[in-house]
């Protein structure tokens, strides 16, 4: 079953906000699921949003990617709390539904084990994820045979590009796995609206 998201723009202290998250979540003793995106490489400021920080020099804006049950339970325990506390209900500055998530990678790899990594990384995808515009070119040069690894000439040559979307429950982690590769590029994750 695919869970829904909401993208929710938090004001305060990054830590007040995590730790409330963490908390809500442990007391509910599900299995509910959030990504800040400042950590989860997830793009979502807009460039009005850093002026206003930098302008502002208080409290920041944090982007939170979390199921609707738990922003559902937390807007009700604000809304509940008043003006008092650190978070309270004016807390949320915005919540905006996401449909999905996507992002493009890249890779080149020069030895078939690599490659064998890659492959095998990119073979199995989570269900309901889609790999778009992939189109892999794996290259043998004979006459580089024997060549060191940190030369213009390799006699394997792996690489290729292409672009991961789903649902964002799938899609975040995935970046993660693909980025700690240390040959695969992953660019940030675009959310859509």
């Amino acid at each position: 079953m695919q869970r829904k998201f909401t993208e929710a723009v938090f004001e305060g202290a990054y830590n007040t906000i995590r730790g409330y998250i963490e908390g809500f979540v442990a007391a509910t003793g599900k299995d509910l699921r959030y990504f800040v995106c400042s950590e989860s490489g997830v793009e979502s400021e807009t460039l009005s949003e850093h002026i206003r920080e930098w302008v502002s020099l208080g409290a920041g804006l944090h982007h939170v990617l979390m199921e609707d049950e738990l922003l559902d339970g937390i807007k009700a325990a604000l809304a509940a709390s008043g003006d008092r506390g650190m978070l309270n209900r004016i807390s949320i500055k915005s919540s905006k539904s996401v449909k999905g998530a996507s992002f493009k990678f890249r890779f080149t790899a020069y030895g078939r084990k690599y490659a064998e990594e890659i492959k095998e990384m990119l073979g199995r995808l989570p269900e309901g994820v889609i790999l778009a515009d992939y189109s892999p070119v794996e290259k043998m040069e004979e006459e580089c045979r024997g060549v060191e690894l940190y030369t213009p000439c390799h006699d394997y040559v792996f690489q290729g590009e292409g672009v991961i979307s789903g649902p964002v429950n799938l899609v975040v982690p995935l970046r993660g796995t693909l980025e700690a590769h240390p040959l695969i590029e992953a660019e940030k994750v675009k959310i859509e609206l």
